[in-house]
């Protein structure tokens, strides 16, 4: 942890150290005199200003320059005299703290650099938190949206809460104008008309238009709330294929099965034929008689 004190004074950064002594594994205080050291310093955790003449121009322009070198890192500001209208205007300009050098401003400060510390820590943890799951949010939704079939979600009033592009698409319309919808109202399949979240069927096939969906749901509960998947496929092509299929496996059972009714035929026939020919050999019966 680096702490960077700007202060013309050697009497503050000494008190400084020696405030800080216990700590100083966790702590590097480093300290500059000038504008252009300030400025040269761009690594640092917390800075720390001192300003004995309560001048607010000056403190201003520090900030503004500090601001810009070291972007969100927070500014404890020590002051010599109380000043609430100064304060106001420092707290807008982006300082975190302010402590007064009165007898006991070493053992204020320390509390307030642990205390900002602690609170610029928890900052960094929930922006990191935030930013995982907002990353985590994104993830969800490219994995939903790249799903193929038509996948929506609906609440036990049959309200869609969330859908995939492709289903959105079959409306031209993007994901946020279908949610909030009644399912019903924009694709009227019957399994919507009544919604039965204690009794609904796994898979099943519906027609709509001349276009056959296969139909997979699954229900889930949050925050106690039920709410039902619906993952549909259309199945039109495929359907008409296996009807194709069926008819020609008809058409060669029923090809099959005169062949065998023939070779039934055939095999009496030809034991018949054949005595007659013996029979014509043996008589000396000509063929016309």
């Amino acid at each position: 942890m680096i702490l960077l004190l700007y202060t013309q004074f050697f009497d503050t950064f000494d008190k400084l150290k020696k405030n800080f002594y216990f700590l100083k594994n966790d702590f590097n205080i480093q300290w500059v005199r000038t504008n252009h050291e300030l400025l040269e310093h761009n690594n640092c955790d917390i800075l720390l200003i001192e300003n004995n003449n309560n001048n607010i121009d000056e403190i201003r322009e520090i900030i503004s320059k500090a601001k810009k070198s070291f972007l969100k890192r927070p500014i404890i500001l020590i002051l010599q005299q109380f000043d609430n209208m100064m304060v106001d205007e420092l707290i807008k300009l982006g300082v975190k703290e302010v402590i007064y050098k009165n007898e006991f401003w070493p053992s204020n400060l320390t509390k307030v650099i642990l205390k900002t510390i602690k609170r610029d820590r928890m900052k960094k943890r929930k922006e990191v938190l935030n930013v995982f799951l907002e990353k985590s949010q994104r993830f969800w939704l490219t994995v939903f949206d790249s799903i193929p079939e038509y996948a929506f979600i609906i609440d036990k009033n049959g309200i869609i809460v969330r859908c995939n592009k492709p289903f959105s698409n079959l409306f031209s319309k993007h994901p946020r104008e279908v949610i909030g919808k009644r399912a019903y109202d924009l694709i009227p399949l019957s399994i919507l008309k009544n919604i039965n979240y204690d009794d609904y069927k796994n898979f099943f096939q519906e027609e709509l238009n001349g276009i056959t969906y296969s139909i997979t749901t699954t229900t889930f509960e949050f925050d106690n709330d039920k709410y039902i998947v619906f993952f549909m496929r259309d199945i039109t092509e495929l359907k008409k294929m296996r009807e194709h299929i069926f008819q020609n496996e008809k058409y060669t059972s029923i090809g099959i099965l005169a062949s065998g009714i023939a070779h039934e035929i055939n095999n009496p026939l030809t034991g018949i034929i054949g005595f007659t020919q013996m029979l014509k050999l043996t008589s000396g019966c000509s063929d016309k008689s």
